[in-house]
């Protein structure tokens, strides 16, 4: 399926209502977006992009125990240091 659309002044590209539809998107998702070695971008959405890298990566058992959102501030404390006001 190959679908038109054009890029704005601002950088932001609209997605055809019927991709957007297939995808399964809705308004304030984040999309994860590659760019392969020619030139063409691969969309997805990213909670599927983590889904499919689920269980790739090890984590400390502090980590596990936690809530998503817990563990997920917890890891950023630990590496980029305290959280800024």
């Amino acid at each position: 399926m190959t679908r038109m659309a054009t890029i704005t002044s601002k950088r932001q590209l609209t997605i055809p209502v019927d991709v957007f539809n297939r995808l399964g998107l809705a308004a304030g998702d984040k999309l994860a977006i590659e760019v392969t070695d020619d030139r063409q971008l691969k969309i997805q959405k990213a909670v599927d992009l983590v889904e499919k890298l689920a269980g790739s990566l090890s984590v400390s058992p502090e980590l596990a125990k936690m809530d998503l959102d817990e563990a997920v501030e917890k890891a950023k404390q630990l590496r980029f240091g305290r959280r800024r006001a």
